[in-house]
Formats: structure tokens, C-alpha cells, sequence
């Protein structure tokens, strides 16, 4: 498997976290209703624990049921629920442990069932790894205390249980990380252009926005450059759109090399670019000439000659709307036009 980018990583921990949210809240209530099969079973077969028994299993139930409510109200957000499910699950198997000392024979069951399950929940390794050695030193305890002729063949099969619950995390980050490929790249379809690589108008309004509330937080203005590629129909009708495609590229790349890092470059549509920028507001003549500059010909040569015409349009990030800075810079653009 190749090395994860930050970007992935960042994406699969997202989804993990996501899944953990809407996971545990069921898992915390279907352990609730094991409680309350248990305590009805005994009742009907005529076992009657000790009231502390039944004091463990309402703290318990208590504690369960609030922090599958709190996760499911989003009170608890996705990026504490795997911390939170884990915590409710420690408080779990420290009232399994303080039953074991009171009847022995069912709880341990139950502790083991818990631990083999709750790792393919949690699907964060750190608190699950935190837990896993809580509950272990715990159990570890209470088994070898109470009964020292069971309890090391019971630790070994905790530790089995343990494993198991650990594979199956792992299992589900590896489906995980499958997962947030697949989004990533379904949101790069959705968002660039298959052409140039660029931004499409979609993956701009989303970076634009975010752009503009940047800079209306740090009181910058916002400028706007609207890019026309000049002769790319003629291309197309007499060399073929596989030529105007090359064109196209080009004329992206030598847009691109001009921009700045923090900048947004986009390609609008057809032979039409826009790039959007907060601080200092370009020049668009110099913009323009250095565009058409900076076009890679070769290959070119007697099909198309680099034509570039920029229109420029700049406000206070504060109470403008992209879409309007687009409209004006395109106006700018036609109204220092020449004609074709």
C-alpha cells in the first residue's frame, strides 16, 4: 500500500470519526439492552444478585444511555465520539469487573464479548489502544484475584479478544482509507476541470468563498481577473479541437506560472480563465503580455498565435458577492477590447 498523503489522511480520519458518531450511539443502547435482558433472565431463572449488582448495572445503563444521547444531539461532536464511546465502555467494564467479584460466572462473558466488538466502533486507534490497557490491567486484576485457578487461561482469552477487536480496526481503516480515495476523487471530478487541471467554475465558488471570508476577516480588498484566450475557434475549426485543447493547456500553464500560491485560478469555460486574489490588484495590461509571453508554442507554430486579453475588477472583501467581482472584471475585459 503506497504512502498516505496529509490530505487523505486528514479525509480517512474524518470519515472514521463520522462512522464512529453514527455508530455508537445504537452500539452504547444495544449494550443497555444486554443490561436489561441480563437482569430479566436472572429474574426468571430465580437468580437474585446482591442490590449492589443492580446499583453497578444502573450506573452503568445511566452512563451509557447520556453519552449515546449527547453523541447522537451532536453535543459531542465527531471528533470527540470515539474518546467518549471508549470512556463509556471503560465505565462498562469496570462495573462487569465489580459483578464478576459479586457472581463471577456471567460477567466475564460479557467483559470478553465487549472487548472483542468495541475496537471496529471506536476506529480511532488511540483511545482504542488507551482503553484496551484500562480495561486489561483491570481484568487482568479481578480474574487472577477471584478465581487464580481459571483466571490466567481467562486472561489469555481476553488478550484474544482484544487481538480480534484490533484486526477488525484495522480492517475498517483500510476500508476507510478505500473510501476517502474514492471521495476525493469524486470531488476532484466535481470540482476541477478535466483539461487544464484547474479549478472548474463549481471548485471556484466554494474557494472563492472561502478567499473572500478570509480576507473580510483580515480587512483585505479582493481582486478579480477575468482571462480571454484569443483565437481559440479558429483553432478548432481549421486544426481540430485536439489542437485547441493543446492551446488550451498552454495557456493555462502560462496563467498559472503568473499567479501567486495563495491566489484561485480557474477555468471558466471554453477559452475563458478567471483568477481570483486579496492584496495588491495586477496590472492588466502587464498581466496579459506576460500570459501571452510565457505560452509554450512548439508544436504550435503556424496554428495559433498567442492572443491574451485581461479585464480587472477590485473591491472590499466586505459586502461583496463573487459572482458581482466575475461580472464586473468580464465587463472590464470587454470594454478595453479591441474589436477581433
Amino acid at each position: 500500500m503506497t504512502p498516505m498523503s496529509d490530505g487523505l489522511r486528514a479525509r480517512r480520519d474524518q470519515i472514521l470519526r463520522e462512522m464512529s458518531a453514527r455508530e455508537s450511539p445504537r452500539i452504547l443502547l444495544l449494550f443497555v439492552a444486554i443490561i436489561i435482558l441480563f437482569d430479566a433472565g436472572y429474574a426468571l431463572i430465580g437468580i437474585i444478585p446482591p442490590m449492589s449488582y443492580y446499583i453497578s448495572d444502573a450506573i452503568q445503563a445511566f452512563v451509557l444511555l447520556v453519552v449515546a444521547l449527547l453523541i447522537r444531539r451532536g453535543i459531542i461532536p465527531p471528533r470527540w465520539s470515539p474518546a467518549a464511546f471508549t470512556l463509556a465502555v471503560v465505565v462498562n467494564n469496570l462495573a462487569l469487573n465489580f459483578q464478576y467479584t459479586l457472581i463471577g460466572y456471567s460477567a466475564v462473558g460479557v467483559m470478553l464479548l465487549v472487548m472483542a466488538a468495541y475496537g471496529a466502533v471506536t476506529l480511532v486507534w488511540r483511545p482504542f489502544l488507551i482503553s484496551a490497557a484500562i480495561m486489561s490491567i483491570v481484568t487482568t486484576y479481578t480474574l487472577v484475584v477471584n478465581d487464580p485457578e481459571n483466571g490466567p487461561g481467562w486472561v489469555v482469552t481476553m488478550v484474544t479478544a482484544l487481538a480480534v477487536s484490533g484486526v477488525i480496526l484495522y480492517g475498517r481503516h483500510y476500508g476507510a482509507r478505500a473510501l476517502a480515495e474514492a471521495n476525493i476523487a469524486i470531488e476532484h471530478l466535481a470540482t476541477r476541470d478535466e483539461l487544464t487541471g484547474l479549478l472548474n467554475r463549481r471548485g471556484l465558488q466554494e474557494a472563492g468563498d472561502t478567499l473572500l471570508a478570509l480576507a473580510a476577516r483580515d480587512g483585505n480588498s479582493v481582486f478579480v481577473a477575468f482571462v480571454d484566450i484569443t483565437g481559440l475557434k479558429q483553432v478548432n475549426d481549421q486544426h481540430g479541437h485536439v489542437v485547441g485543447d493543446l492551446v488550451i493547456r498552454r495557456s493555462a500553464e502560462a496563467l498559472v506560472a503568473q499567479c501567486r500560491d495563495s491566489d484561485v485560478v480557474c477555468r471558466w469555460g471554453g477559452d475563458e480563465f478567471v483568477v481570483v486574489g486579496q492584496g495588491s490588484l495586477p496590472d492588466a495590461p502587464g498581466l496579459a503580455a506576460r500570459i501571452q509571453a510565457g505560452v509554450a508554442t512548439e508544436g504550435l507554430e503556424g496554428v495559433w498565435n498567442p492572443g491574451v486579453w485581461v479585464g480587472i475588477a477590485a473591491a472590499e472583501a466586505e459586502g461583496i458577492t463573487l459572482d458581482g467581482l466575475i461580472r464586473l472584471a468580464d465587463e472590464a475585459m470587454y470594454d478595453g477590447r479591441s474589436p477581433r
